[in-house]
């Protein structure tokens, strides 16, 4: 075979190879890896092309028909220390437990249903056709003549939104701090900036009132101390004024103190006593001044 010869088509990779490298076939030198590679996209190099152009045909029709998505993000802080309200010992341990704990039990909490539920409420979300429309949906709207009808679609409207508020909402905690990154996305920025920070109100608002509601059976517990110390008062109370009654113990004249007991000024008993003081008094006057009277009388008599 001279070199002005041409060959017929090689049958597979290996006869090419013997044909660029000429030596036998049992003493063949095959090229790197990656010249065998580049060997066979020449050869399927026109499949390739189309496969490419395929591809990003495909993907720009689909990024065109695609609507925009906007996202809105905010920051909630997460403080561990609760703030005591009451002062009873014991109600709030200082460690009450793990941090990993705490605030994996926050993170929860900041996507639980309670918050989706609260937003939708209080956005009116469920009778919202911005809202639905921000997430591609036309407002659920069905006839049902039955009794409560109206009722039925108005909560089922209201699932559907606080689904639609869980499947878009995400938490994303920031590594080494207290903050908690807020996401949500839609067609619209002005719903999804409104969604988030209403979220965000939401879980505060959400937290300050399981505070509140902590401290409940302590202020109830408080209150029914209070009444029964009350009531211990007025029969101590009553006790008094029975055993003064019973011991002729007549109070003149009465006040209260300044946390509103009662405190008797003068009794009959002491006014007669303050009489009889009084008595006893002149009585020992009258006596002390007959004695210098006629002691005097007496030394004059001597001295005449």
């Amino acid at each position: 075979m001279t070199g002005k010869e041409l060959s017929a088509t090689p049958a597979s990779l290996s006869d090419v190879l013997v044909k660029d490298y000429p030596g036998g076939a049992t003493d063949l030198n095959f090229p790197p890896l990656l010249v065998q590679y580049w060997h066979v996209v020449l050869r399927f190099r026109w499949l390739i092309l189309g496969i490419i152009a395929l591809c990003i045909a495909f993907g720009t029709v689909f990024t065109l028909l695609t609507a925009p998505q906007y996202t809105a993000r905010a920051q909630v802080e997460i403080n561990r220390q609760q703030k005591q309200i009451t002062k009873v010992e014991g109600l709030e341990d200082a460690e009450s437990g793990m941090d990993l704990e705490f605030y994996a039990t926050q993170y929860a909490l900041l996507k639980a249903r309670p918050v989706a539920e609260r937003v939708v409420a209080e956005l009116n979300l469920s009778n919202s056709t911005e809202f639905f429309g921000a997430h591609g949906m036309e407002l659920p709207v069905a006839e049902d003549s039955k009794p409560g009808g109206a009722n039925r679609q108005a909560e089922a409207r209201r699932k559907i939104a606080v689904n639609l508020l869980l499947g878009k909402i995400k938490v994303e905690p920031i590594r080494s701090s207290r903050l908690v990154d807020l996401a949500y996305t839609s067609r619209s920025p002005t719903m999804s900036a409104t969604i988030v920070n209403k979220w965000a109100a939401a879980f505060i608002a959400i937290s300050m009132d399981r505070q509140f509601a902590s401290t409940a059976d302590a202020r109830k517990f408080l209150e029914q101390r209070l009444g029964t110390l009350r009531q211990r008062l007025e029969e101590s109370e009553r006790q008094a004024v029975l055993y003064a009654t019973n011991s002729n113990i007549v109070a003149l004249d009465a006040v209260r103190g300044s946390d509103g007991s009662t405190v008797t000024g003068r009794t009959l008993t002491g006014a007669n006593l303050e009489q009889l003081a009084s008595a006893l008094n002149e009585a020992s006057g009258a006596r002390i001044a007959a004695q210098a009277k006629s002691g005097t009388r007496g030394d004059r008599a001597s001295g005449s």
